[in-house]
């Protein structure tokens, strides 16, 4: 499972569509360590999507 940074819900890793899971960047929800990543809706779409920190 990942984390998608764009639509903040977790997805499970499919090889057959297009998604970016990160190596380095990681998402803590109710105490589990997810990868963070970019599902294909955000990848495959034409609009300029920037993503903010979160502060602590």
């Amino acid at each position: 499972m990942y984390y998608c940074l764009a639509c903040q819900k977790l997805h499970k890793p499919n090889p057959l569509k297009k998604c970016v899971v990160f190596k380095t960047g990681f998402h803590f929800i109710n105490s589990m360590k997810y990868n963070a990543g970019i599902c294909q809706a955000v990848s495959d779409s034409k609009e300029n999507v920037s993503i903010s920190p979160v502060s602590a």
